[in-house]
């Protein structure tokens, strides 16, 4: 039993990619041209780049008759590949590999991610729409809703900036589409790509505000006529 694990360690094992296990179907392979892949895969992980139909068919449950239309199949389809390379001794000879495979499974993961993030906006340009309605506390008119439109799919500006617009707006009791659209573009002018740096621009605008609003507020007091001091000890006199 000892000797028997000890070889079955020794023939090595192979690591596969998890996503080609679950996306094979996505990839438009089916069970059999599965195994006949990952087949070849073994057999280069055994330093056997170029196996005979007969060495492969041997291992699946097909003739070698399938296995070679299989493989016709696949190398039409841009899935495997065949290659010439160099051996280690300066010989030319061919090779299959399946990097068009691995092409294909990155390029499937990345339209994947591309979705969910599409997904993504459009929940969050959903809830923009649903937080403008709240706070102007009606339907927005066609005109307005193709502005947030344009806001998202031309100028490029994010859903969290939106939002911060609006919350700006609202803030300085200035609640409408012209105030917000500056404030945007304002932003964009300055090159602010996150939601930390709108907040300390904020926080300084409002500081310089409250500072003009007291000195404003002081220069009137100073310039206020006061009712005169009357003296009672000089009325005495």
């Amino acid at each position: 039993m000892k000797d028997w694990y000890a070889n079955f360690i020794e023939d090595g094992m192979i690591t596969l990619p998890q996503k080609l296990l679950s996306h094979y179907k996505q990839l438009g392979l089916n069970e059999t041209e599965l195994v006949l892949c990952l087949s070849l895969y073994s057999f280069k992980q055994a330093n056997v780049p170029f196996p005979t139909l007969e060495e492969i068919s041997e291992r699946m449950t097909i003739s070698s008759n399938q296995c070679s239309m299989h493989m016709r199949s696949l190398i039409q389809r841009n899935i495997i590949m065949i290659e010439e390379a160099v051996s280690e001794d300066g010989r030319f000879m061919e090779r299959y590999t399946l990097k068009p495979l691995w092409e294909l499974l990155y390029q499937l993961d990345v339209r994947t991610i591309e979705m969910e993030k599409k997904q993504k906006q459009l929940e969050e340009s959903k809830d923009v729409y649903s937080m403008f309605e709240q706070e102007f506390g009606r339907a927005l008119s066609p005109i307005e809703l193709e502005m947030i439109g344009n806001w998202l799919d031309e100028d490029d500006h994010t859903v969290p900036f939106i939002k911060a617009a609006l919350r700006e707006a609202v803030i300085s009791s200035k609640l409408n589409f012209r105030y917000i659209d500056r404030i945007l573009l304002e932003w964009k002018k300055k090159g602010y790509t996150s939601l930390e740096q709108i907040q300390a621009h904020s926080e300084k605008f409002r500081r310089a505000q409250q500072q003009r609003a007291s000195f404003s507020t002081t220069n009137e007091e100073i310039k206020r006529p006061t009712a005169p001091i009357y003296n009672w000890l000089e009325a005495n006199e």
